[in-house]
């Protein structure tokens, strides 16, 4: 069966529900569905072929046929009515975690644009420092309030960029030189 059959078939199963009929111009079944109309009308003929709904023609143009869903037995409907639930569960949970991936999506490129900046301006600091050999990194603070562990770790990583920086200069000096 094809898929825009099933599809079809399951949402003349759910409106037919209460009624036991559908009674619905082809563009509403077409919006509900998503197909449009021509792909709606071939599935409700192939479904009629194949004996699994009844399709009981108006002769009047302005009134919606008639969409009977036949051969259901109490069995078929629990099992369908099982995939529905599920189904639905399945829908919101993949909705819910594509809002997932848009968010975290939209933090690492907001991530992304401040390590750049970061990146800029630190580059252009440590460039700005004037290197050569004999440079001893020292950093002292001026307060005499205890060190946090966050300012420790600041200390830190600025020791190891302008270690990295000095290193760099000396590098560049020394290809120079030996040139």
């Amino acid at each position: 069966m094809a898929s825009s059959d099933r599809i079809v078939l399951d949402y003349i199963y759910r409106r037919s529900a209460e009624t036991g009929e559908v009674q619905e111009p082809i563009t509403a079944i077409s919006l509900a569905t998503g197909f449009s109309t021509a792909t709606v009308w071939r599935a409700l003929n192939r479904l009629e072929e194949k004996g699994a709904i009844k399709i009981e023609k108006s002769d009047d143009q302005q009134k919606a046929q008639r969409i009977i869903p036949l051969n259901r037995s109490d069995e078929t409907n629990k099992v369908f009515d099982y995939w529905l639930t599920q189904s639905e569960d399945l829908v919101k949970l993949s909705h819910e975690i594509l809002k997932g991936f848009q968010v975290l999506r939209e933090a690492n490129q907001e991530l992304q644009a401040r390590l750049e900046a970061y990146q800029r301006v630190e580059e252009r600091v440590l460039s700005a420092i004037p290197f050569g050999e004999g440079y001893e990194i020292v950093i002292r603070r001026t307060s005499d309030t205890p060190t946090t562990p966050n300012e420790a770790a600041v200390a830190q990583a600025l020791a190891q960029a302008l270690t990295f920086q000095h290193q760099k200069v000396t590098d560049n000096k020394a290809e120079t030189d030996n040139e």
